[in-house]
């Protein structure tokens, strides 16, 4: 999704593409996740968290849907069961509309299932659908964590009126992942302006760029949703993230990120859903001081 998305076309969602029930709107949702462990879709005894899904009607793009759907299946203990008819138990149901939005969360006493809206454009970024199942699996924006204000400024003087909602901070528990300006379920730097103004600007510069991803998971989007659903190996949980503590942005490219560890002074590369150190570092002078070398897998870059 880019700025001008088919968010806004979601006039009076909460966030513009979250529609809440009325239990939650009392909660609010006390976290990035939803705090409440019954809207979490359940793990089995064999540590797998199984998700019922169909269409329901034949505009929306199975295609897409699909993809994904093996998106998520890739990187995570989740698995997705379509249904041939309807059940009388929670799943979700893929509908077209004329905009993207989804529930946050199982709606556990749902008996007839609850819908998931794609429009023909949510399609056109392949992270948008993956960004719809990631409301309807409980996760929010990321930008409505409740350490926003230490990495983003909102700028609600560039804020559609009434849409200020939109850009609301709760208190959060985010499993100790750090604030991922990356991260598929952030906005991008416009959204929701009045004037084409930015109305998230990045702590940090370099990072404005890598707001509204809609191309394909962070490593920490894929880090929360483990350590929420509590995936591990033993659960199926298929692709093992390792990775050090990266989070400082120092040099942005079209391909990927280049972070910098908190503790240390050696690089680290991020690329995809690839978070490795630069071993050996390589050490150049590089505006006037020692620096290191960070190089990727197709090419060279440098650390300043």
């Amino acid at each position: 999704m880019t700025d001008g998305n088919p968010l806004e076309v979601n006039n009076g969602l909460y966030e513009g593409d979250i529609v809440l029930t009325p239990q939650q709107e009392v909660q609010m949702m006390a976290r990035r996740v939803v705090n409440n462990n019954a809207f979490w879709w359940p793990r089995n005894s064999k540590g797998i968290v199984n998700v019922d899904y169909r269409f329901g009607d034949e505009f929306v793009s199975k295609t897409g849907v699909k993809k994904a759907i093996s998106a998520w299946e890739s990187h995570t203990c989740i698995r997705f069961h379509e249904l041939s008819k309807p059940k009388q138990s929670p799943h979700l149901i893929f509908v077209t509309s004329n905009g993207c939005a989804s529930n946050v969360g199982r709606i556990y006493f749902s008996r007839s299932g609850q819908k998931v809206w794609l429009a023909p454009g949510c399609f056109s970024n392949p992270g948008t659908p993956i960004h719809e199942i990631g409301h309807a699996l409980g996760f929010n924006h990321e930008q409505a964590r409740s350490d926003r204000d230490d990495h983003v400024d909102i700028v609600f003087d560039n804020v559609v009126p009434g849409r200020e909602r939109n850009f609301q901070k709760r208190n959060t528990n985010n499993f100790d992942v750090p604030y991922d300006y990356f991260s598929l379920m952030h906005y991008g730097s416009s959204y929701f302006s009045k004037n084409g103004l930015s109305t998230i600007v990045p702590k940090n510069p370099l990072a404005e760029s890598l707001l509204g991803n809609r191309a394909d998971f962070s490593f920490w989007d894929l880090k929360l949703v483990n350590l929420q659903y509590r995936c591990t190996r033993t659960g199926k949980y298929i692709q093992e993230l390792k990775a050090p503590e990266c989070h400082k942005v120092q040099l942005v490219f079209s391909e990927f990120v280049l972070m910098q560890r908190p503790d240390s002074p050696v690089p680290c590369l991020y690329q995809g859903l690839t978070l490795r150190l630069q071993d050996p570092p390589i050490d150049s002078n590089v505006f006037g001081r020692m620096t290191n070398l960070g190089v990727s897998p197709d090419r060279l870059i440098i650390m300043s």
